[in-house]
């Protein structure tokens, strides 16, 4: 891992959990994640990052990125997009040493973004987002998988709700729901999801109804099946009304799921945060 500068970057506000907590000095570029560390950075998608990132666009975005924008028909979806784009590009500047707007991506089967091109090769990241929140996770090596779900997201009825859960939980995930009181299910359904979530995007699957309901995921942090390989789930605290998962593979030798470390990146001043650490040149 590249040593920090001694150059002192602005105070990081630090997200409260269970996982380990860092605050980053500046680092150009920024340091990457360690051996079985992950860099999650919290992304505020409205007020001044949307506003940077409105402007940064036209020249930072490529045209497949434009378009995919201007094909969202809300103006809130579009600028949340946007905003989205403009700071993936920017973080994974900081970590490559290249101008945002020269980072280049490959795509996957199913249109999941990879770095390609020399300088980036090693990273591996997934982005997520929900309303007006985004979270960035970083790796080294090693695949990752992130999803985010605000609280109150699927149906708004009880009805709804356990609907939802038959179509989307395995058979046992399913008893454990149908055993808590209703008003425990939603967060537990959204628990269990973010779960499934993260972990088909760790192994590049797509996310659709049946694999969905294939895998079996911990209600909490712990191992996930029903994918090749041997897969854990760490369990990031957000902040706010949000719930999270993060993929990554799990060490089959020492059978330890607790060896991971969550670096929880939340600057006080996001904008002012990621240019510090942005080699402009």
């Amino acid at each position: 891992m590249t040593a920090p500068s001694s150059v002192t970057a602005p105070s990081f506000m630090t997200a409260s959990g269970l996982m380990t907590v860092t605050t980053f000095t500046r680092v150009t570029p920024v340091a990457a994640p360690g051996t079985r560390q992950v860099h999650l950075w919290t992304v505020p998608l409205d007020g001044p990052a949307a506003d940077t990132a409105a402007a940064l666009a036209p020249s930072v975005l490529d045209p497949g990125e434009r378009r995919r924008a201007t094909r969202l028909l809300l103006p809130e979806d579009r600028r949340r997009w946007t905003t989205a784009r403009v700071t993936l590009r920017r973080v994974l500047g900081a970590y490559t040493g290249l101008p945002p707007a020269r980072i280049a991506f490959a795509y996957g089967r199913h249109g999941r973004p990879r770095l390609d091109g020399p300088g980036g090769r090693r990273l591996r990241f997934n982005l997520t987002h929900s309303r007006d929140r985004a979270l960035l996770a970083v790796c080294r090596d090693t695949p990752v998988g992130a999803d985010l779900e605000h609280l109150d997201a699927g149906p708004p009825d009880e009805g709804g709700l356990d609907e939802l859960a038959e179509a989307v939980l395995a058979p046992p995930e399913l008893g454990a729901y149908r055993r808590l009181p209703y008003p425990d299910r939603r967060a537990a359904l959204l628990r269990r999801w973010t779960g499934k979530e993260a972990l088909l995007k760790a192994t590049g699957r797509g996310v659709t109804l049946s694999a969905v309901r294939r895998v079996t995921v911990p209600d909490g942090a712990g191992p996930a099946y029903g994918v090749p390989g041997a897969w854990t789930l760490l369990r990031p605290a957000p902040g706010g009304p949000y719930t999270a998962a993060i993929a990554v593979p799990r060490d089959t030798r020492t059978g330890n799921d607790k060896d991971w470390e969550v670096v929880e990146i939340v600057p006080a001043d996001f904008n002012d945060a990621v240019d510090r650490a942005v080699d402009h040149g």
